[in-house]
């Protein structure tokens, strides 16, 4: 029984990001022997999986990329031409945002790809405050373009994650509580060891819980890819944690609990 569990305590620790690969054990029962080779060959199938959906992201990211920079170069070219009438400067203006929308696209699509495939970093230990408090000082321009109010009551807490993906998660959910914001609205962020709780104005009424963290959802009118929130839930699936919605107070409540 003690090659099962050194299978099984192998097993348990067999990581896609890591260069731990689970090795041959030494065994006389000959269906042991049979299991630890199939788990070997499985282990090796997964890591090659693992890796050649790594390139094509990276693949993917250079080559969409390049085109789009392409379209950018022409329009820095073609909006620079004499004789360009005002209807043709507000076409090629409209074309300057649709590109700016496909690479916003592009890059929350991929990002997307590489974290329900945990292609982000290990995790850490990682103090969430300063995190936070930067994620905050980043947003300051946009929070005083559009006259909002924030709020912090910040507590010293440490958590296991990826540091790149807390990052991720703050900005995503800070860029949703000011896109969806009122002029003159407020922003309250709140951390403590039971999770960070982020509310803020805005519509008057609740969103549909089971619609706002799917794919491409997003309310009339909004500028964003429509994957902020999916990003958000994803990096809170992957790390074991929970994201929820709720509507009190005539505000959007999103709480992450650990």
């Amino acid at each position: 029984m003690e090659t099962f569990y050194d299978m099984l305590h192998q097993i348990k620790l067999f990581n896609l990001t890591d260069k731990n690969n689970i090795t041959n054990l030494q065994t006389s029962i000959t269906e042991f022997k049979d299991m630890n080779q199939e788990i070997m060959a499985m282990s090796d199938r997964v890591r090659q999986d693992y890796d050649e959906l790594k390139r094509f992201v990276e693949n993917a990211s250079h080559e969409l990329m390049t085109p789009i920079a392409v379209m950018n170069s022409k329009l820095d070219t073609l909006i620079q031409t004499n004789g360009l009438t005002q209807k043709q400067g507000e076409l090629i203006s409209d074309v300057y945002n649709t590109v700016a929308k496909l690479t916003r696209l592009n890059k929350a699509m991929l990002l997307l790809t590489k974290i329900e495939n945990r292609l982000i970093d290990e995790s850490e230990q990682v103090l969430i405050k300063p995190v936070a408090e930067a994620a905050v000082n980043e947003f300051q321009e946009l929070f005083t373009n559009k006259g909002l109010t924030i709020g912090l009551n910040l507590s010293a807490v440490d958590i296991k994650m990826s540091k790149v993906s807390l990052e991720i998660l703050l900005s995503n959910l800070l860029a949703n509580a000011v896109r969806h914001n009122n002029y003159g609205g407020d922003i309250n962020i709140t951390l403590n060891n039971e999770g960070l709780v982020i509310q803020n104005t805005g519509s008057p009424e609740a969103l549909e819980p089971a619609e706002i963290f799917q794919r491409f959802y997003k309310s009339a009118g909004s500028e964003g890819s429509g994957l902020g929130l999916t990003l958000a839930k994803q990096i809170c699936t992957n790390h074991g944690f929970t994201l929820a919605y709720g509507f009190a107070g005539n505000r959007h409540i999103f709480t992450v609990g650990f």
